[in-house]
């Protein structure tokens, strides 16, 4: 973090702990400070307006859960039993590649919580659909990069590639999670939307129908003005077809776009959609932090 935010470490205070490579206070690795981010165990603090924001909401478990306060076993929730504490710091500290990568995603990130938690949906959103593009061809190279099976790997994506002009790095990366991620836990489950969380009453059966909608094949379940249960990779599509059909705004064409005039409240139009939108990022972050640990002998998973 160069100017507006910067990180506020709560529970690895102790010497003993900061020399370990737990807090940080000390770390400067972007995927560590992510991994922090996302299992809300630290704070953000908004140097411009000066302002804290404490996280304690895990999106590396899928559904993503909800603490009362920060915790240290926040941190390996997401591992098997038999990693500790010092298992996840000696994996960050040897973690060196692409740092470029996920230094990147790392501020989008921070903007879209931090406007998440500011109440501000719309612009959460926004930031959202950037990580979104951000990680759709990266982490297909990436896993092709660090495969032990290179050659067979690489051809079993190859073929996924885009192929035309329009098609680009978002059909890449859906193949890609259709192809190499399908027998994953995470891949069979639904992303639910919670449409009683709208605060209007009367705007519930308006945004249910618009989400119901846009979702179009990714509809797994629904109950009627109540939730709608989008499958994982339905939920991709999902946020793609939301951000085409409000940002885009062009008259006259074959697309039914979404009008200020018909949502009437955007922010409240986005608020269902923001914290499944970060877990649903999450889980695909994480997928490849996993395969990375995976491949380094230091941490036992």
């Amino acid at each position: 973090m160069i100017s507006r935010y910067s990180y506020v470490e709560s529970i690895f205070l102790k010497d003993e702990e900061i020399s370990a490579g737990l807090s940080l206070n000390k770390i400067t690795s972007p995927a560590f400070r992510i991994f922090r981010l996302l299992t809300g165990t630290c704070g953000v603090y908004d140097v411009f307006f000066e302002k804290k924001f404490n996280l304690s909401t895990n999106y590396l478990n899928f559904p993503y859960t909800k603490k009362a306060k920060q915790s240290k076993k926040a941190l390996l929730e997401v591992f098997s039993e038999d990693v500790s504490l010092g298992d996840v710091s000696v994996f960050f500290k040897s973690l060196k590649s692409n740092d470029d990568f996920y230094s990147a995603i790392e501020f989008e990130l921070i903007n879209c919580i931090v406007a998440n938690k500011s109440g501000r949906y719309l612009e959460s959103f926004l930031f959202l659909y950037r990580v979104l593009e951000g990680v759709s061809y990266s982490i297909p190279l990436i896993y092709v990069s660090k495969s032990k099976s290179f050659n067979k790997s690489f051809r079993s994506l190859q073929k996924y590639m885009p192929t035309k002009s329009n098609e680009g790095e978002l059909l890449f990366f859906k193949n890609f999670i259709q192809s190499q991620w399908s027998d994953k836990f995470f891949y069979k489950l639904t992303l639910d939307i919670d449409i009683g969380s709208i605060e209007v009453e009367e705007m519930r059966s308006t945004y249910f129908k618009l989400y119901k909608e846009k979702a179009k094949s990714g509809i797994e379940g629904e109950t009627e003005d109540e939730e709608l249960q989008i499958s994982f990779i339905g939920f991709m599509d999902f946020m793609i077809e939301l951000r085409n059909r409000y940002f885009h705004f062009l008259q006259g064409g074959w697309h039914n776009n979404i009008s200020t005039s018909q949502i009437i409240f955007p922010d409240l139009f986005f608020k269902p959609i923001i914290d499944l939108g970060i877990n649903w990022i999450s889980i695909a972050l994480f997928e490849i932090m996993r395969f990375d640990i995976e491949n380094h002998a230091s941490v036992r998973s």
